[in-house]
């Protein structure tokens, strides 16, 4: 086998290779990767962009500026939960590989330099960086998917960055039949296990104004799945359409910075006022929680209380009677018998008057006279009844 070396041009990086079979012999030849060098030619929205603080403006009016882990951060405004960078525009097949042209109006910054990462939580946030390119994306494909994520700040320009980190949720999908088609958040595919298992990362890069970027689906395989010739555009023509649609101009930028200003200001109490509200809330539930649990502790006291002292007035009121009973035993016992005896005289009472109101011509007996204190201590036999 003849294997025949080419070498690379002068500031050509050589990554890929291309085998040529003719006949028998095999040869070799290692390629050159693209380079290619896309320049402004109208600054965005008329703003050079020559360091991080260029963008405080553009962006102020899409969105608000934080901290992340010390460093300046974007967070885009009123965004759908579903939103996730790089999901609205299109891809364009250029000489500086795809080039992602957005539909948002911040799209010509946040999608061409610095990158994107996402936290639980917080969502999706921008990290400045003053390195063009046509897309900070990882790419990935197989089984008729394309799919891609945006590039975290990790993978920031000049470090190495191992792209098969990037989590798989990162990945949005499309079929590859429809590629070219505009790009939504309704019309990728994210989080499918099917597809991501089917998909492979895509290794081979170019080099677009000195940054190594990753290259994507070759064109050629886009071009049997849609059925049709994508036609070769140049990136510095796409890029002066896309940036001269910035919104933003350069007498507005004070305009920007004040409401951006004036925006962050009244956010900043609101934010505040509704943090010290959930707080006052939750301290307001926490004392009524208290204040209730108080009250039933002090009713089950309370009623603890009246028991243990019915309890001692009973056992007391007890032990009284029985001091009395073993004092007075006569006198207990009369008391204990007499309202009984009481009883039975009115009962033989209420009898007689019954009988006598119902035959009023029975005699009444006649009454025994009282006997004298002599007849007491001397009593006389009664005497016996004379036969008739």
């Amino acid at each position: 086998m003849l294997i025949v070396s080419c070498a690379a041009l002068p500031g050509l990086a050589v990554n890929a290779q291309i085998d040529v079979h003719i006949g028998l012999p095999s040869v070799r030849i290692e390629a050159p990767a693209p380079v290619v060098q896309v320049n402004a030619v109208v600054p965005a929205g008329g703003i050079a962009i020559r360091t991080d603080a260029d963008f405080e403006a553009p962006l102020s009016a899409y969105g608000r500026w934080d901290m992340v882990d010390g460093v300046r951060c974007w967070f885009p405004a009123h965004m759908e939960a579903s939103w996730r960078p790089y999901s609205e525009g299109h891809w364009e097949w250029t000489d500086a590989g795809w080039y992602w042209v957005s539909d948002e109006p911040f799209g010509w910054a946040t999608f061409h330099y610095g990158r994107w990462d996402y936290r639980d939580g917080v969502g999706w946030y921008w990290t400045p960086g003053v390195h063009w390119a046509p897309a900070w994306v990882a790419w990935r494909s197989g089984g008729g998917y394309s799919g891609w994520a945006p590039l975290p700040r990790a993978a920031r320009f000049g470090v190495q960055f191992d792209v098969s980190l990037l989590p798989a949720r990162q990945f949005c999908f499309v079929q590859e039949g429809h590629f070219t088609e505009p790009v939504r958040p309704t019309t990728v595919v994210v989080n499918n296990t099917t597809i991501i298992n089917k998909t492979t990362i895509i290794k081979e890069t170019r080099t677009v104004n000195g940054a190594v970027v990753h290259a994507g689906p070759p064109v050629a395989r886009i071009e049997r799945a849609t059925g049709h010739h994508i036609e070769v555009a140049k990136a510095t023509a796409v890029r002066a359409r896309v940036e001269t649609r910035a919104e933003v101009k350069p007498h507005e930028d004070a305009k920007a910075r004040q409401v951006a200003a004036r925006e962050q200001s009244h956010a900043a109490p609101a934010r505040k006022t509704e943090a010290v509200t959930r707080e006052e809330n939750r301290g307001a539930e926490i004392r009524k929680n208290e204040a209730a649990a108080g009250a039933e502790n002090r009713a089950a006291e309370t009623r603890k209380t009246e028991t243990r002292t019915e309890e001692e007035t009973r056992a007391r009121n007890e032990a009284a009677s029985e001091r009395k009973a073993e004092a007075h035993p006569e006198q207990t016992r009369t008391e204990r018998v007499t309202p009984e005896t009481e009883r039975e005289r009115q009962e033989k009472a209420t009898a007689a008057s019954r009988d006598a109101a119902k035959n009023p011509k029975a005699k009444t007996p006649p009454k025994k006279p009282t006997p004298t204190e002599n007849e007491r201590e001397h009593p006389q036999p009664e005497p016996k009844p004379q036969p008739q």
